[in-house]
């Protein structure tokens, strides 16, 4: 930027501008990754905004956890379900954040203290009432394979400390379906994997779940924004 106020943290990563939006706190909670076909749906609250981005990370931070997210359509209100491999039998608890563009933020009318930040038309790019995000590592990577091939995985995020980071988990989740002869059909995704014993995070094609034969494959592939960070 040419003029205004600009941060940028340690590891170069632009924090609050005055050009940009920053991302902010909507809502958040938290829920319970299942496996197949018995997941727990999240309600959005009242007046999401359209534009929004979830995030999330296991509650209890230890051992190796892999959660997919999705948005859902079973029916009822509008939701979202984070779910596990097909190879997972044991929930996890999930915290998740709905992040939006800090101008999408409902007002604040009770605050008389803090940082604010406009952009030139008047838009909210920052407030430091607002849990906002904090970026700490962003790839862009493009899977095309089944799960258990040498490319099932992405950009390899290693940290020195695991505490309260967050992943993206909204945008590309589903990537196609494998027949695997007389089991029958795979569906197969991208889960975000934690490893706290390694301190890494990484996007993961895994399996979802069986189901009866297709007939045949159908691969999608494509390119996930993998983004990590911190809320505060």
């Amino acid at each position: 930027m040419s003029y205004g106020i600009s941060v940028t943290s340690t590891g170069g990563f632009v924090q609050i501008d005055g050009t940009y939006e920053n991302l902010a706190v909507f809502a958040s909670g938290t829920a319970t990754a299942r496996g197949v076909n018995s997941y727990s749906p999240v309600a959005f609250p009242a007046n999401t905004p359209a534009d929004y981005l979830i995030f999330a990370k296991p509650s209890i931070e230890s051992g190796d956890k892999y959660v997919w997210f999705s948005e859902w359509t079973g029916g009822g209100a509008p939701s979202f379900v984070f779910g596990l491999p097909f190879d997972t039998s044991a929930s996890v608890a999930v915290d998740w954040v709905i992040a939006v563009r800090s101008a999408a933020m409902p007002a604040n009318n009770s605050s008389d203290y803090g940082l604010e930040v406009n952009k030139a038309n008047g838009d909210q790019a920052f407030s430091a009432n607002d849990g906002n995000f904090r970026c700490q590592q962003v790839a862009f990577d493009d899977f095309n394979d089944p799960p258990g091939q040498a490319t099932d995985y992405g950009t390899i995020f290693s940290l020195s400390s695991m505490s309260g980071v967050y992943a993206l988990m909204s945008g590309k989740t589903y990537i196609g379906r494998a027949n695997v002869g007389y089991q029958g059909s795979i569906i197969y995704g991208l889960t975000s994997r934690w490893n706290y014993t390694n301190k890494t995070i990484r996007s993961e094609v895994k399996i979802f779940q069986f189901i009866a034969n297709q007939g045949g494959s159908a691969a999608g592939g494509g390119f996930r924004t993998s983004l990590i960070g911190t809320f505060g």
